[in-house]
């Protein structure tokens, strides 16, 4: 459904904004960057993330977190659009490696295998931010638990 609606808004004229600022509004707390998602396909999705004041930590960096949730936020993006429509994931563990400060518009690119069924499995879905230098910043690994979806 989410791939259908990007398939179909982000060819518009202020379409990626409109769909990015529907992603903010459903999840606030990834939303609290205000990602600009770039590309969203199955298995791929493609993030950038202003700098912005309220993000830089006493450093006059982006803050650690902020560029965490950016990872996170691409391997989600990269994953639960192209899950089974009777199949839900949860984040269960998160590493990332900082290799640099993060200063300006920073970019999270990630890539998944998206299963094909909704049976119970872990996927470790990696995602890489680099700046406008194309110089990686940091290098995440998500491990998202896939299952079907409980009825309520």
């Amino acid at each position: 459904m989410i791939l259908k609606w990007w398939n179909r808004i982000s060819s518009w004229p202020f379409g990626r904004y409109f769909f990015s600022w529907v992603f903010w509004s459903a999840i606030p707390y990834s939303g609290s960057i205000r990602p600009e998602i770039v590309e969203l396909k199955k298995g791929h999705a493609r993030v950038k993330m202003r700098d912005r004041r309220f993000h830089r930590n006493h450093l006059k960096s982006l803050h650690a977190i902020a560029i965490a949730n950016l990872a996170e936020c691409a391997s989600g993006l990269s994953l639960v659009p192209s899950l089974p429509q009777d199949a839900q994931a949860i984040l269960i563990h998160f590493d990332i490696e900082y290799l640099k400060k993060g200063r300006g518009t920073l970019e999270a690119i990630s890539h998944s295998s998206p299963p094909t069924t909704s049976a119970q499995q872990d996927m470790v879905v990696e995602s890489v931010v680099t700046n406008k230098k194309h110089e990686v910043i940091a290098k995440a690994k998500a491990t998202w638990r896939i299952g079907a979806k409980r009825n309520p």
